[in-house]
């Protein structure tokens, strides 16, 4: 399955050579479940039976695996938590599969949202947005409007804080913290779909 492996190799060009086999990287591929066997659908039968046929056609090697279930879901979530990972998803072990369709009574995905204080440190022109600094770092862009509320208490003060600005964005002193909620951070060290829960210091001298 050629798939399974990823080519670090320069951009493409004329004299392009083969990459060494010390530039392969294994890539995992967890499995847990499956739909169709041989030409033939399977999502009317259980999860529960899925995922006993699963077991039966698939061998477990180093680049492809079976996840795992768990019965405790709350011991699950909280070391999910734990390691800052996004969350866990539940389903209904009895139920069939739906194609194109998610129904909440079938499958389930509980969020381990974290939460941080930030400062904002950009407004985008146009479109909402919201640039998000960390410790002086840029981590991120605020994407979906926070509650009126909030946005009036911010306007309120963001004209006094403008220190540049550009053709797509204006620039503000970051003095307006405010409480994110979001996903989990990306491997750069973003905030993964972030949320402004509150307004928590509009201080500005």
């Amino acid at each position: 399955m050629e798939f399974i492996s990823i080519e670090l190799c320069p951009a493409l060009t004329s004299n392009f050579q083969q990459p060494s086999p010390a530039s392969r990287l294994t890539l995992p591929f967890p499995i847990w479940d499956v739909l169709w066997v041989d030409g033939q659908s399977v999502t009317t039968m259980t999860f529960d039976k899925r995922r006993e046929l699963l077991q039966t056609v698939l061998n477990p090697s180093e680049t492809i695996s079976i996840t795992p279930l768990y019965d405790d879901g709350l011991q699950l979530f909280l070391g999910v938590k734990q390691q800052g990972l996004e969350g866990i998803v539940q389903y209904n072990s009895d139920a069939p599969y739906f194609l194109n369709v998610r129904p909440k009574d079938v499958i389930t995905k509980i969020k381990a949202y974290q939460y941080v204080t930030c400062q904002v440190s950009a407004t985008r022109k146009g479109a909402f947005g919201w640039g998000l600094q960390l410790n002086g770092k840029h981590v991120g862009i605020l994407e979906f409007p926070p509650h009126k509320d909030i946005l009036s208490k911010f306007h309120s003060q963001a004209k006094r804080l403008v220190r540049n600005e550009n053709k797509d964005w204006i620039y503000l002193e970051p003095v307006v913290s405010c409480q994110v909620r979001f996903q989990c951070f990306t491997k750069d060290g973003k905030l993964r779909s972030p949320i402004i829960e509150k307004l928590v210091d509009l201080t500005v001298a």
